[in-house]
């Protein structure tokens, strides 16, 4: 699991639902949960939470602008690379610390993803939750 510890800047909420905005020092995190300031008492500005998300849940590119519905993107180099038959362990070192993600063999060959190589780390708002 990858874990990132951040505080509360933001929260917006609708029924059931809320997108909470979380600053991990100096970048800025969007998780949607189905929770609200009223259900969950961590929902609170100027709390400090954890953010947790699993490795299948890391995408990995080594283009910044691509124009797709992921908001959380994190700059990065590649700092490890762990090749299986099917699957490979990449490790991203950012300014936040080392982060794991698992991705099919085929598709970091077909990338040519390398160790050195710079590369954005980035995760679903609906694929992170908080635990304060």
């Amino acid at each position: 699991m990858n874990v990132l510890k951040g505080e509360i800047t933001a929260i917006q909420s609708s029924k059931n639902l809320s997108s909470v905005t979380v600053d991990v020092n100096g970048i800025v995190f969007k998780v949607v949960v189905i929770e609200t300031p009223e259900s969950a008492s961590y929902l609170k500005l100027g709390t400090f939470v954890h953010l947790i998300f699993k490795e299948t849940e890391v995408v990995v590119t080594n283009h910044q602008e691509f124009l797709i519905s992921i908001p959380n993107r994190i700059k990065g180099e590649i700092s490890d690379l762990e090749k299986g038959k099917v699957l490979t362990k990449l490790t991203v070192t950012t300014n936040l610390g080392k982060l794991t993600s698992i991705l099919l063999s085929e598709v970091v060959e077909k990338i040519q993803f390398e160790v050195g190589m710079p590369v954005y780390a980035m995760v679903k708002a609906s694929e992170i939750m908080i635990s304060a």
